[in-house]
């Protein structure tokens, strides 16, 4: 069990700021109820850092001056859609600029040595945002406007970093994080996500591994509707963990969904709270025990188990709370299993080319 690793939690009230015109799945109320949790633990509330804010040229470490510009506009014309997915209000512009702002500070607050752990709590989410917006041929935005964990990973790199790894953790694959990084061989992107065939944003198959020198630093786990404990926690053991082992990251980035929970409406995966906890463990068990340190940003988790989650993962990293219960995973049914077998053949047989896996 981890001990001693400091926590910061970024977080502001702005973040709530942003909110639909009607009933969405991305609503200020997920947030809230995060927040009201984490406040309701004396330890914890002491842990909350507002974050500041940062000029617009920080988006442009991802994203281009024309989409920038293009999302300041139609949030000043008073715009009410991004696109048939991702809403806009009066203001989200700065409410977005603040979430990549508070990023970047995590990160900072990281690589500075003051926590081995830093939580951008912060909202909208952002691993769907491309350099130009919609990312891979993705049909929308999916809830994003600016690419959060792809922005403090470009400020890693920037700073001198040679090698940074980004864990993507939500039931959605980050098209927008890795067509960001799709020829960048200094970042390795590894997402576990429900498999494209049957989710948005469609994609994130195995084969879209990278470009260039880059190809094989960006890999692909599909797993099957109805994938429970056991096959979410094998594909962070036989893939995730290999990999960043291999890798060497200076910085771990997790994109911190939570939406491949058993109780979200938004997906079709079935990891319980624990399988979940678990999964969490094993990827910042690796970060804070080594050099690198760990940053996560809240991307997605629509149901009522998000504020559990992220309440134990925090109580976990700041003082060393058991993150999850011992005993066997939850199992999957088995045509499920049949189905997993399959997919993480064709996962292994692509990275076999890159690196070194049994």
């Amino acid at each position: 069990m981890m001990s001693g690793a400091r926590l910061a939690v970024l977080y502001s009230d702005t973040f709530l700021r942003h909110a639909p015109s009607g009933p969405h799945p991305e609503s200020p109320d997920r947030l809230r109820a995060v927040i009201e949790a984490l406040r309701g633990d004396q330890r914890l509330s002491r842990l909350l850092r507002e974050p500041r804010g940062r000029g617009e040229e920080a988006l442009t470490l991802v994203h281009s001056e024309e989409y920038v510009r293009r999302v300041k506009a139609l949030v000043e014309s008073g715009a009410e859609w991004l696109d048939a997915d991702t809403y806009l209000s009066p203001p989200s512009f700065d409410v977005a600029l603040l979430a990549a702002s508070a990023s970047l500070e995590a990160a900072e607050l990281v690589l500075r040595g003051q926590c081995r752990a830093a939580f951008a709590l912060v909202r909208p989410p952002g691993h769907h945002a491309g350099p130009r917006g919609v990312a891979m041929g993705a049909p929308t935005q999916g809830f994003c406007i600016f690419n959060n964990v792809a922005i403090a990973a470009k400020a890693a790199l920037n700073s001198g970093l040679r090698r940074v790894a980004i864990v993507d953790l939500d039931a959605h694959h980050g098209n927008g994080t890795q067509e960001a990084f799709e020829a960048e061989p200094r970042a390795l992107y590894v997402s576990l996500h429900q498999d494209p065939a049957t989710i948005y944003p469609g994609t994130g198959f195995p084969e879209e591994c990278g470009l260039g020198e880059a190809a094989g630093t960006k890999v692909n786990v599909p797993l099957p509707p109805g994938a429970s404990d056991d096959v979410y926690l094998d594909a962070i053991s036989a893939v995730v963990l290999p990999l960043i082992e291999q890798f060497g990251p200076e910085l771990v980035l997790v994109s911190a969904g939570f939406d491949a929970h058993e109780l979200d409406p938004m997906t079709g995966l079935m990891v319980s709270t624990e399988g979940y906890l678990r999964a969490y463990e094993l990827v910042l068990d690796w970060a804070v025990r080594s050099s690198a340190g760990a940053v996560l940003c809240l991307e997605g988790g629509y149901g009522p188990a998000l504020s559990e989650l992220v309440l134990r993962v925090c109580r976990w990293l700041a003082f060393g709370d058991a993150p999850s219960a011992s005993g066997p995973p939850r199992e999957s049914e088995a045509r499920v299993l049949r189905r997993y077998e399959a997919l993480k053949r064709d996962v292994i047989r692509v990275l076999r080319e890159h690196w070194g896996l049994p």
